[in-house]
C-alpha cells in the first residue's frame, strides 16, 4: 500500500524534535509497503508540500502523527488542535484515503481527538506493532476489535481497543532518521538557543509518578530497555 506519513509539528521548544516516533513507526512499515514522508518543521508552505505530495503519490493511506497539544507555556498559550483540524479538512478535499491519526500528543486523549478531527482511524500508545496490525486488517478481515490501540467508530461511539506495550523492544527496527533530514535537526536552532540535536531512546516506560509527566501514560510504568551495544551501534551509524 501506498502511506503516506505527515509529520505536522513546528514547535522549536528548547530544540527541534525530529520526530522519533513516527520515524519508529515508518521503520517498522518501509519494507512491505510504499511510503512517502512528509516534515512540516523546515517546510516553507506544509500546506502545498501536502497538496503536491497527494496529488503525485495519489496515497492509499495517510498517517498523521500528533506530537504537541500545544506550547507548553502558561504565559503565552497556544493550541495546535486547530491546526491539525484544519489539516484533517484539507486532505478530506484531496484524498479519499482513510487518515489515521496518531502520536504522543494523540494519545494523551484519543476519543477527544477523534470527535473533534473526525479523521477515519486513530491509534493510541505505541505504534510499531499497531499500525502494523491495522494495516493487516485494513487488507483483509477489516475486524477492528483485534488492533491494539485502534480509536474506530462503532455506531456512534468511539471505541479505544487496549493498548500495545512493545516488550520486546530489541525486536524492533531502528528508527528510520533518513525521511527527516537529521542534518537540518542538527543545524537548527531551537527556544534555547543550544545547537540542534538527533535523538536517541534508550528506554520505555517509567515507574515514577510526576504530576507533571504523560511519560507513565504513554508508555506504562514498566521499565523497558534497549541492549548497550544496540543503542551504540545506532549512534555510530547515525554519526
Amino acid at each position: 500500500m501506498r502511506i503516506l506519513f505527515i509529520s505536522p509539528n513546528r514547535l522549536r521548544l528548547v530544540v527541534p524534535p525530529l520526530p522519533l516516533g513516527l520515524a519508529s513507526v515508518v521503520a517498522a512499515v518501509q519494507d512491505e509497503h510504499e511510503v512517502r514522508v512528509l516534515d512540516f518543521m523546515f517546510a516553507a508552505d506544509p500546506l502545498e508540500q501536502v497538496r503536491r505530495a497527494v496529488a503525485e503519490f495519489a496515497p492509499e493511506i495517510i498517517a498523521l502523527s500528533v506530537r504537541n497539544i500545544d506550547n507548553q507555556d502558561s504565559r503565552n498559550p497556544e493550541s495546535f488542535i486547530g491546526e491539525i483540524k484544519n489539516l484533517v479538512n484539507l486532505l478530506r478535499k484531496l484524498s479519499a484515503a482513510p487518515i489515521v491519526v496518531g502520536g504522543a500528543g494523540f494519545s494523551i486523549m484519543p476519543r477527544q481527538f477523534m470527535e473533534y478531527l473526525g479523521a477515519d482511524f486513530g491509534i493510541a500508545g505505541e505504534g510499531e506493532g499497531a499500525f502494523r496490525e491495522f494495516l493487516a486488517a485494513l487488507e483483509g478481515s477489516r475486524d477492528w476489535e483485534t488492533v491494539s490501540g485502534l480509536v474506530w467508530r462503532d455506531g456512534e461511539d468511539w471505541r479505544l481497543n487496549p493498548v500495545q506495550r512493545v516488550a520486546d523492544l530489541k525486536s524492533l527496527p531502528p528508527p528510520a532518521l533518513e525521511y527527516f533530514t537529521p542534518d537540518l535537526y542538527q543545524e537548527a536552532v531551537g527556544s534555547a538557543k543550544l545547537p540542534g540535536m538527533a535523538p536517541v531512546q534508550t528506554r520505555r516506560g517509567c515507574p515514577m509518578k510526576c504530576i507533571y509527566c504523560t511519560t507513565p501514560l504513554l508508555e506504562g510504568r514498566l521499565f523497558r530497555s534497549w541492549e548497550p551495544a544496540q543503542v551504540a551501534s545506532w549512534l555510530a551509524a547515525w554519526h
